[in-house]
């Protein structure tokens, strides 16, 4: 085995930085890059980043929000089908802090592989609290925070 690329956060970057690989094709590597502003900030930013798995090219380096959404990022996978990138994730009101504060709920959204949203949707508690075991909608209640372990393709 032999080294293809590698890639390293800047030397003078401002903030903390922290990149989880969540998925590999034979085309890119797509992950999670998480931002706070310092070591002892509790304040977190979430982004796709994305790299074409040949050069080791970062394709691009999205946040998850913006101005008018409060989102975390807790799982992505990528559709091949659509040749998308599916985002789950909780989301916030605009002045609670994400992955800290008491979601709302939670969103699926889509990318398209240049990093442009293609599709989001937003699922309140409420919504889903039929479909919830007890035991989920106790940990929901104490302010958990909702992972999506797998996903599978539905109509």
């Amino acid at each position: 085995m032999e080294t293809k690329w590698t890639y390293s956060t800047p030397d003078k970057a401002d903030d903390i930085e922290m990149y989880v690989a969540n998925e590999v094709t034979d085309k890119y590597v797509i992950g999670t890059t998480i931002r706070r502003p310092g070591m002892m900030s509790k304040k977190m930013t979430y982004y796709v980043t994305v790299f074409g798995i040949d050069e080791g090219k970062k394709l691009f380096d999205i946040p998850v929000s913006n101005d008018n959404e409060q989102l975390s990022l807790n799982n992505m996978f990528y559709d091949s089908e659509k040749n998308e990138i599916v985002l789950f994730g909780d989301y916030y009101n605009l002045k609670d802090k994400a992955g800290i504060g008491k979601s709302l709920g939670f969103y699926i959204k889509r990318l398209d592989i240049a990093g442009k949203e293609v599709n989001k949707k937003l699922f309140s508690w409420s919504d889903a609290n039929p479909l919830l075991t007890p035991a989920a909608k106790q940990s929901l209640d104490k302010g958990y925070m909702n992972y999506a372990q797998k996903v599978l393709r539905g109509s």
